[in-house]
């Protein structure tokens, strides 16, 4: 889950007194820089003051994720080729920090510095003096010792609304909030960039946002983890971001990177978890959990043992340091499918209307929820959905009807929906995609496949493409080219290929036999790859031309929790990740199908994914559950890499490709 992405940074600059500030002049004429308002912050390691120690304030670049300067620091003139903060500061060589004094605080002074409209901005703290009497008592400079904060989108006017009257304070709560919020975009502390598009952008600004879902960012000094999420709608796991900043508490509160506590966190949150680079200090650290959160976590829970500032903290340790956000609302009602548009809204299907509930329950990027289509006496249970290029949602029901919602909530065409009854014969469309053409294709368990053109007529004549005797649509997921494949719900399971024009392309079903059956969810991945989720608990890959390349036994994938999986979605980096209706968690497998969730799957232990049902993934990196079970929606925090949403987006220029990145 590693992720190459670059930094763009704001020059700060570190006056004598230490605890003022004075940034740069602005860097263009360009009038979107603007000057800022001023604010407070306050540095603490475990509830300990950080003198001395270097805040830089830097903002996420939006250049793309292979930004080829390799440059991590804009100066504030001429050029660099420095890969590494300078921690000798001050303007002879271009690079500004501040200083935080003696009690650990900083002031941020009113139009010293600048930012640009529209940037997410935070602050890094490097170094300093812990000075805790139990665990430092020597005193001295931590070089490990690294936090962070987000501030929020850079406003007109240099504001970040985030930011109240108390200040900000750094804290290892901040960094925990910050390096998950951002993990999606991040490699270290130092490197969190986008692409240059809207959806990129959205992505970050989305991500950024949500930050403040985890922490109070304007509680000032010592900032505690929020209990719920701003909005009030969604739980937020408090006791897990405590036991997380305690862990990293032991090594900021510690002599520096080679002491009894700094150095088993260090060498435990590696880049690729158990391999890869060691970080150097705690808020690279965190990324990394964060990347990888089911990588030696006994080990790094027996850690916040040493130092315990932040309360409540979990008991046991967790099967992963997944942080899951999960919202309820009196609008869910067995939710079902989900779908994400280009703004990270996240459009969830509610089966059960008996009570008179919206078929859809929408739920923002900030986690504000409200509902979509009212209550329709026509329509009944909705299972599947889809967002189109024009923000549209489609969603299929057991009425044997399709309905096209706008983004606004109200029905396209008509209130009682497109239908193709003799076309679903007698067995409703459960699942639904969108094609590059704008058209919309249905799968009804064991009756045919139908194509809706984007006006709702009937492509199919009203009889439907037919599937081949005894076998059934359950799934539905769409290439490149604009074909369409089906999983097969049968005793012989596998995949169907249909041409965008709705011929069958394999009078056989695509898959190793015979260790598949009832194909329950397929999803499109790099390069037209098809992923399959079997009955018998693995996962089929398939290239576009329905040969198998899964790698593993028997040519399927298997393990990291898969139960039951009812659905399948990929992220950018061509992970596929598995909703689990039978198990206790989400599951995962990397690209080369190794599985990267555990024994029972990544949340396992918050108890909150039973009975799941949908999933997707959203342009900040936040992987979206629906709980049938619980009646809830769960936002796993930057588990998964960015892609393009809708999904649609990701199938016509210039992405191309199901899993591209935003």
């Amino acid at each position: 889950m590693n992720r190459l992405v670059l930094l763009f940074i704001l020059p700060v600059v570190c006056l004598m007194s230490g605890c003022s500030a004075d940034f740069s002049p602005n860097l263009s004429p360009n009038p979107d820089v603007v000057a800022g308002q001023p604010f407070s912050a306050s540095t603490f390691g475990g509830r300990q003051p950080v003198a001395g120690a270097h805040v830089y304030m830097l903002a996420v670049d939006t250049t793309g994720y292979n930004h080829a300067s390799d440059s991590l620091l804009l100066p504030y003139s001429g050029s660099s080729s420095k890969t590494t903060l300078d921690t000798s500061g001050g303007p002879t060589n271009g690079y500004y920090y501040i200083t935080t004094s003696s009690t650990g605080g900083l002031d941020v002074v009113s139009a010293e510095y600048n930012c640009t409209v529209g940037q997410a901005v935070y602050l890094y703290a490097l170094g300093g003096n812990p000075g805790n009497p139990l665990t430092n008592p020597g005193g001295g400079v931590n070089t490990a010792a690294a936090m962070m904060t987000m501030l929020g989108i850079c406003e007109p006017g240099g504001n970040f609304s985030a930011i109240g009257a108390n200040g900000v304070s750094i804290t290892e709560i901040s960094t925990v909030a910050a390096a998950y919020a951002m993990a999606g975009f991040a490699t270290d502390a130092v490197h969190i960039s986008a692409s240059n598009t809207a959806l990129g952008i959205a992505g970050v600004t989305n991500a950024a946002n949500n930050a403040a879902n985890l922490y109070n960012i304007s509680g000032g000094s010592l900032s505690v983890a929020n209990a719920t999420t701003v909005s009030n709608s969604g739980t937020v796991p408090q006791a897990m971001i405590n036991t997380l900043a305690n862990i990293l508490a032991s090594c900021v509160n510690s002599s520096g990177p080679t002491s009894v506590t700094c150095a088993p966190l260090l060498n435990n949150a590696k880049s690729g978890g158990a391999t890869g680079t060691v970080p150097t200090d705690t808020a690279t650290a965190a990324i990394n959990i964060a990347h990888n959160p089911g990588n030696a976590t006994i080990i790094l829970f027996a850690l916040q043992n040493t130092v315990v500032p932040w309360l409540p903290d979990l008991a046991l340790p967790p099967a992963d340091f997944t942080l899951a956000i999960n919202y309820t609302d009196p609008s869910l009602a067995t939710p079902y499918g989900i779908a994400i548009d280009d703004a990270g809204n996240a459009w969830v299907t509610n089966l059960n209307l008996d009570m008179g509930a919206a078929p859809v329950t929408v739920i923002s990027p900030t986690g504000t929820v409200s509902t979509r289509g009212a209550s329709n006496t026509n329509v009944e249970g909705p299972e599947g959905i889809a967002i189109d290029n024009s923000g549209n949602a489609w969603f299929a029901d057991a009425s044997f009807n399709v309905f096209k919602l706008s983004s606004s909530g109200s029905y396209v065409g008509s209130n009682a929906g497109y239908t193709s009854e003799n076309g679903y014969n007698t067995t409703a469309p459960i699942s639904i995609a969108i094609d590059p053409s704008g058209d919309a294709w249905t799968a009804s368990g064991n009756g045919p496949v139908v194509e809706f053109s984007n006006g709702g007529v009937d492509l199919t004549g009203g009889n439907g493409f037919a599937m081949p005797r005894q076998t059934g649509a359950n799934s539905v997921t769409i290439d490149t080219g604009g074909n369409a494949f089906f999983a097969n719900d049968s005793a012989t399971g596998g995949v169907f290929e249909f041409t965008s024009g709705g011929s069958r392309v394999n009078s056989t079903a695509y898959g190793p036999s015979p260790v598949q059956k009832d194909t329950l969810a397929v999803a499109t991945g790099p390069g037209n790859t098809i992923w399959a989720v079997n009955g018998t608990n693995n996962v089929t890959e398939l290239n576009d031309t329905g040969t198998v390349i899964s790698t593993g036994l028997l040519g399927v994938y298997s393990g990291g929790g898969l139960s039951d999986g009812a659905a399948i979605a990929m992220d950018g980096a061509g992970d596929a990740w598995i909703a689990n209706a039978g198990g206790l968690g989400v599951t995962e497998f990397n690209s080369a199908g190794t599985p990267l969730s555990g024994l029972t799957g990544l949340a396992s232990s918050s108890g909150l994914l039973l009975g799941a049902r949908g999933i997707a993934v959203d342009g900040s990196g936040d992987v979206w559950v629906t709980s049938s079970t619980k009646d809830s929606v769960v936002e796993l925090i930057g588990a998964a890499t960015p892609v393009v949403t809708p999904i649609v987006a990701s199938l016509v220029a210039p992405y191309n490709n199901a899993a591209a990145k935003p």
